[in-house]
């Protein structure tokens, strides 16, 4: 890719997510402006598909965000502006769509990061009701984690997700510059980092990952 409009290029990636092995493997980028996800082949670095498009109707994107694949290889991407999920296979077929705006449970209100669960559960970052909330693949609740404020297990402005080793649950948090960790079951458990510049602070954790040595790597 590069930056531009055309088929295979970007205007403001947002999130990337991998899946596959070998010459078989994929990664898929989010481009929160042009509405769309494009599929690039890591070995060749070729495009070989293209998921969604500018707009509002069903298989449409209008702000694009979060990216995650599960294991079947379906790519899961959430809309912060109209607030749900949208599903498509790796060729960019859509397949469905779940979510819809308010506070209740399995509602969403500017929805971001997104990850899967070693148990095959997506994580979704509920930005505008802060908190995350653990769905089923099809949409339904599971549980909520965190809510507004500051301290342990809350949140003022949570981006980011990825579920780690030992079924952990790490969150970054922009406002509160730290990403907070939890068990499978939302318990909090830690939190790592503060606002600075120093070695170990942050001044806007975006996004994180584990490794698979077990590090943490923040954005």
């Amino acid at each position: 890719g590069s930056h531009g409009c055309g088929d295979t290029q970007f205007l403001n990636v947002k999130n990337v997510a991998l899946h596959g092995q070998g010459s078989e493997q994929c990664v898929a980028a989010v481009d929160h402006d042009l509405g769309r996800v494009l599929i690039f082949n890591v070995e060749s670095g070729a495009c070989v598909a293209t998921a969604g498009s500018k707009g509002t109707q069903a298989g449409q994107l209008e702000t694009p965000i979060g990216v995650a694949i599960n294991a079947r290889g379906q790519l899961f991407v959430s809309d912060s502006s109209l607030n749900r999920v949208q599903v498509y296979d790796l060729k960019g077929t859509y397949v469905r769509g779940f979510g819809v705006s308010g506070p209740g449970n399995g509602q969403l209100c500017q929805p971001r990061g997104l990850a899967f669960t070693a148990k095959g559960d997506l994580v979704v970052v509920d930005s505008g009701n802060y908190r995350v909330q653990v769905l089923r693949e099809d949409g339904t609740f599971v549980r909520s984690i965190g809510s507004r404020g500051q301290g342990n297990g809350k949140f003022q402005f949570p981006v980011g997700v990825c579920a780690g080793h030992n079924e952990r649950i790490l969150v970054t948090d922009g406002v509160n510059c730290c990403v907070q960790v939890f068990d499978s079951g939302g318990a909090f458990l830690h939190s790592l980092g503060c606002k600075g510049d120093a070695p170990g602070q942050f001044g806007y954790p975006y996004d994180v990952v584990v490794a698979e040595g077990g590090e943490i790597l923040v954005a």
